[in-house]
């Protein structure tokens, strides 16, 4: 057995180690802060070479960079040290922590937390020491090492011969759950768990599901992953960059700290309702309609809109091309429509195709019309004639109704505003007329004043996909071509027929110029491509958190969003309170589509909610968890029974007495979304009020849950009770006015 004295020398000698890294990481961030504003000066920045000047902004980016990478604030650098098996007494031993920091001898001081040399910290057991006789885990606040926690993994050591139900790091784990809450989510780098790691440390291709209860750590999970990889995979996700889907605008910025605290910066945070750039949808206010949107009938749907606006013609075209009138019968323009419908590529892009056909039909109606007095002139070939036909409205007016160019917003604006569309795009039963019904909507007001909602958010997505970005604009150019100069030559000679005589050199050259200007502008390319919207963004690999609740339609957005499907999916089925939320993972893995094998693993320990809470809201979970709680808070939930008229004023005195018995602390009241705004008036400062939804996957000190009678879902669904139970670490409050549902009476008593 160790001795207190002999314990505090091993801690004196570790805390001389700690100083040692901090001073060389201090040393690092001088470096890197010096670097920076060199780099950016005004005078030296704006001369030298193209390569000089590359080089130097080269050089402030990493500056920047390894800058933001050394500044997480005040987290301990060091968490512990591992002693590798059969290795000299002070031999052979890595202290791992934040990053990899060296002495100026480049002796490595501490070893980055996801260099593979430091998976044995996190994973190692006695029954499987991964090469390691001793885990070492530091407890410390800030720079300063409180207390160590040895265990010793050789097999001979005396020691028991399995502790897989062991914590890592257990005294420094139960202190960081019993601090309060600050209202940001901490790293926990240094107590990230065996099954943990094991997530962390996942293959970056195909497809990782986690499934986890309430408290089992699947965001901070999904976070250090995404760090993880970033390391690992720099050079990859550099270029292609990483994103983290979150339920809810408060959850993003309740994790907002987290990967900035382990050194990365380069990470996207996003709902899955701004995948599409432009729109800032608000939320739906009709489950009904949201449900409908929600349902992969949608992809026949939209792509039924789309085939309507390819339209065949039924009467015959008349184009103006000089002193012409030029046909295309609808049996010609018919052809061009199918043959384009069945090519490869999105609908604006094939929108070319059809106007080159259409011009080539045209060109060879002109040739057979040529008259003797035209033959004489040249040819002006199809780029010419193109051209000419661009400045024709007839022309355009057809190109429009057959093959028009689209953006997302039109295609559904156009669908959802006409009954007739809906009808058709709904026919032989792929929509009732009810369903068609709660799809209609007012369109008066045009496309771009609609109100767009979550669950058009992949629709536009669905649809971009089919329709691709609107034409971008050609390049400019000084040079005609030759088609342009003959088109020139030709205006010139009408002009000076006109005018029956020369003019001087320099009339002529500004008559030219203007001339190839005008015949310059595309009519592809005016107002409505200046407003196109980008191509959308794809990423390297995508983290989805709360993944319970993301419709099949939003997992075909995501899929579109990560086209090599490197994805990682956490979430827990039991917290899933969307009428479309699946009942198994098998259902999004076919709703994604994937090319690779998916990866199953399942988190076992809870350590946010306490026993006493978990006891009233295990009965609660649609899908009975394994994972155990590891915590006591030593507090009792309660349940407090008031007249109705009472129900908002009692559960406002308990969030405040909640809040003054814990004043560091964070507390929560949450209640049906019709009542938040009241409750909000209420409670006063320091306490905030949520419905279930925008409580998910956050946590909170104490909570009082307002009558959870309302808080069940459709058809009596527990889900929305079971998140509002499992946001407290703490104390729990449960303030009712009617009878409490049989599941939760059943324990509280």
């Amino acid at each position: 057995m160790t001795s207190v004295s002999d314990h505090a020398e091993e801690v004196a000698r570790e805390q001389a180690h700690i100083d040692r890294a901090y001073g060389a990481l201090d040393r690092l961030r001088e470096g890197a802060a010096a670097a920076g504003p060199s780099a950016l000066d005004d005078d030296e920045g704006a001369g030298g070479t193209f390569q000089e000047r590359f080089e130097r902004e080269r050089a402030t980016a990493d500056a920047r960079r390894r800058l933001g990478e050394l500044r997480w604030g005040d987290p301990p650098l060091v968490f512990g040290r591992i002693d590798l098996a059969g290795a000299v007494e002070g031999q052979e031993r890595f202290h791992v922590g934040r990053i990899g920091v060296f002495a100026e001898d480049q002796t490595q001081l501490v070893v980055d937390w996801r260099a593979p040399i430091a998976e044995g910290f996190y994973r190692a057991t006695r029954a499987d020491p991964m090469g390691l006789r001793r885990r070492r885990a530091f407890h410390c606040r800030g720079r300063r090492l409180l207390a160590i926690d040895d265990v010793v993994l050789d097999a001979d050591a005396g020691a028991p011969a399995s502790d897989e139900d062991a914590l890592v790091g257990e005294a420094a784990l139960l202190a960081s759950l019993a601090g309060p809450r600050t209202g940001r989510m901490s790293d926990v780098v240094a107590t990230v768990q065996a099954e943990q790691d094991e997530v962390i440390r996942a293959p970056m291709a195909g497809l990782t599901i986690v499934q986890g209860a309430a408290g089992t750590g699947k965001t901070v999970v999904a976070l250090h992953r995404a760090a993880y990889l970033l390391y690992t995979f720099r050079d990859v996700l550099d270029r292609q960059g990483v994103l983290v889907l979150g339920p809810n605008g408060r959850f993003l910025d309740y994790v907002r700290d987290v990967l900035p605290s382990l050194g990365e910066h380069d990470v996207r945070l996003a709902t899955v309702h701004q995948l599409y750039p432009g729109v800032r949808a608000v939320p739906d206010d009709d489950v009904r309609v949201a449900s409908l949107k929600a349902d992969l009938r949608m992809v026949r749907v939209v792509r039924r809109a789309l085939r309507m606006r390819q339209r065949r013609l039924r009467t015959v075209a008349r184009v103006p091309v000089g002193r012409f009138i030029l046909k295309l019968e609808p049996a010609v323009v018919n052809h061009v429509v199918d043959t384009a419908r069945g090519l490869e590529g999105t609908h604006n892009q094939r929108r070319r195709i059809v106007e080159d056909d259409l011009v080539a039909e045209l060109a060879a109606e002109l040739r057979r019309r040529n008259t003797a007095s035209v033959d004489r002139m040249r040819d002006p070939g199809t780029d010419g004639l193109r051209h000419l036909l661009r400045r024709t409205p007839a022309f355009v007016e057809l190109l429009d109704r057959v093959w028009p160019l689209l953006r997302p917003e039109e295609l559904l604006h156009d669908l959802f505003g006409s009954e007739a569309m809906l009808r058709h795009a709904g026919r032989n039963g792929l929509l009732t007329v009810e369903e068609q019904r709660l799809l209609h909507r007012d369109r008066s007001a045009g496309w771009r004043a609609v109100a767009w909602t979550h669950a058009d958010v992949p629709l536009l997505h669905e649809a971009h996909a089919r329709l691709g970005p609107l034409p971008v604009p050609p390049p400019p150019s000084t040079d005609p071509t030759e088609d342009e100069q003959y088109l020139v030559d030709r205006v010139i000679e009408h002009v000076l027929l006109a005018m029956e005589q020369g003019m001087d050199p320099v009339m002529e050259a500004d008559l030219r110029r203007s001339v190839l200007d005008e015949i310059r502008v595309d009519t592809d390319t005016t107002i409505e491509a200046a407003r196109r919207p980008e191509v959308l963004p794809v990423w390297g690999t995508v983290l989805v958190d709360e993944a319970q609740d993301l419709s099949p339609m939003a997992w075909r957005m995501v899929a579109r969003a990560c086209p090599n499907q490197s994805m990682t999916i956490v979430g827990d089925l039991a917290q899933g309170t969307a009428p479309w939320s699946p009942r198994s993972w098998d259902e999004v893995v076919t709703w994604i589509g994937p090319r690779h094998p998916a990866r199953r693993h399942e988190l076992h320990v809870n350590y946010r909610t306490p026993t006493e809470i978990m006891a009233w809201a295990a009965p609660l979970s649609a899908a009975p968890s394994r994972a155990r709680a590891v915590r006591s808070s030593g507090h009792e939930p309660r349940a407090v029974a008031v007249a109705a008229a009472e129900l908002s004023d009692a559960a406002a005195a308990h969030a405040r007495d909640l809040r003054d018995a814990s004043p560091d602390g964070r507390v929560a009241v949450v209640t049906a979304p019709c009542g938040v705004a009241e409750l909000q008036q209420r409670v006063g400062d320091g306490v905030e009020v949520h419905s279930p939804e925008t409580a998910k996957g956050l946590e909170f000190d104490g909570v009082v849950v307002v009558e959870p009678r309302d808080l069940l879902g459709p058809g009596g669904t527990t889900a929305p009770l079971y998140i509002a139970l499992t946001r407290a670490m703490s104390q729990l409050v449960v303030v009712h006015a009617q009878p409490l549902p049989d599941a939760l009476a059943g324990v509280a008593g």
